[in-house]
């Protein structure tokens, strides 16, 4: 991707599965993730990304009903370089959170190493007349942020908590219709932790220990939601039409605590999205029609910055006035999309050309009614 910053992402994927017997299946998913991202202009930050994230897992096959679970480990690395060419002098900002920010002119090396580790369940239910599917899944993640190179100094650590749970139910699962209705439930929390460090003296250099820590950043957010999808059928591979209808609530509150005083805000975003889509089916093409939209509003929510003048100077209150306001503001947002695909032939292999193009409209009621236009277009090959 190129522009004022340079950045290139490598994603790979493996994921694999052994028939153990009828009664037990193993299996595994493996992501590794290599990025990297420069700025072209002083001062030029460079961040070197790393991660490798597993998952093994087991499924249970009781006839009608399945168990599964699953355990997941991940560990990343980022690296942060600053460097310039000419030999001005530039200030850097460090954002901690909802504004708060510190400033420094050196070009320290900065590193976050994080693991999570997490796991999940798995239910499943085959029945004539009523299908289920049930997971719940949870993981922790850790993160410490270190500046310096010789004798990294921890300035941060972070602590992220997840659980997501989710049940879906297919009526009539032998029809020529889907029929499905899902319920999901996730919830968040996060904990920033400044450690305070002392300096201890080993041979003739210096390094540091941890003698306190203290929670400088919490955040907590839920989420609920349903959604219903209905389509008609022509065969296995192809649908009339159908669409799906969700509604989802998502209360947050975010903190920064000073002493003594504190950052606070409180938002609770409602969302309501449709979808409608039309299959036309050819001899030798297929051809989808796509309309959806969506609205967002939010309820009881409230905003409040700390009034010391000297706290003042270390909090951009026009960022944070500026996210809270586009967050409180209704949002509603539209989009058409149309996918072609042609079946050819490749040799003796049936293999399907296809081009999908999209545009987006999202329209904001923030003052000067900013809003956002997006077209996309995609070409490329199923075999």
């Amino acid at each position: 991707i190129g522009g004022n910053y340079s950045r290139e992402f490598f994603n790979m994927e493996g994921k694999g599965a052994y028939h153990l017997s009828d009664l037990v299946t193993l299996g595994f998913d493996v992501k590794y993730l290599a990025a990297v991202g420069a700025k072209r202009t002083d001062p030029r930050p460079e961040n070197t990304i790393t991660s490798f994230d597993i998952s093994p897992g087991v499924i249970f096959n009781l006839n009608k009903i399945k168990l599964g679970a699953n355990f997941r480990y991940q560990g990343s690395k980022e690296d942060i370089e600053i460097s310039t060419v000419t030999s001005n002098s530039f200030q850097v900002f460090y954002f901690k959170g909802l504004g708060v920010f510190s400033s420094t002119i050196e070009k320290d090396k900065r590193s976050n190493a994080s693991t999570l580790l997490g796991g999940g369940f798995q239910f499943n239910f085959d029945g004539n007349s009523l299908a289920n599917v049930t997971e719940v899944n949870f993981h922790k993640k850790t993160t410490d942020i270190k500046r310096g190179t010789s004798f990294p100094l921890q300035i941060v650590s972070l602590e992220k908590f997840q659980t997501e749970a989710a049940t879906t139910f297919h009526f009539q699962p032998g029809s020529n219709q889907v029929n499905k209705l899902k319920l999901f439930f996730s919830d968040k929390h996060l904990y920033g932790h400044e450690p305070v460090v002392e300096p201890k003296s080993e041979q003739v250099n210096y390094q540091w220990s941890t003698a306190a820590k203290y929670t400088l950043y919490w955040h907590n957010e839920q989420q609920y939601g349903a959604s219903y999808s209905y389509y008609h059928l022509l065969d296995d591979n192809h649908f009339n039409w159908g669409g799906v209808v969700e509604a989802k609530i998502n209360p947050g509150e975010t903190s920064y605590y000073f002493v003594p005083e504190y950052n606070r805000q409180k938002i609770t975003l409602f969302h309501l999205n449709a979808t409608f889509e039309k299959g036309f089916r050819f001899p030798a093409a297929q051809i989808v029609l796509t309309v959806d939209g969506g609205y967002r509003f939010s309820h009881g929510n409230s905003l409040g910055i700390v009034e010391d003048e000297s706290l003042l100077k270390t909090v951009n209150t026009r960022l944070v006035q500026h996210d809270f306001d586009y967050l409180v503001t209704d949002n509603w947002n539209g989009g058409i999309t149309a996918k072609i695909g042609k079946n050819i032939m490749l040799g003796q292999s049936p293999a399907q050309l296809f081009l999908e193009t999209g545009y987006r409209h999202v329209f904001s009621g923030l003052p000067g009614n900013p809003d956002w236009k997006t077209a996309e277009c995609k070409i490329g090959m199923n075999f």
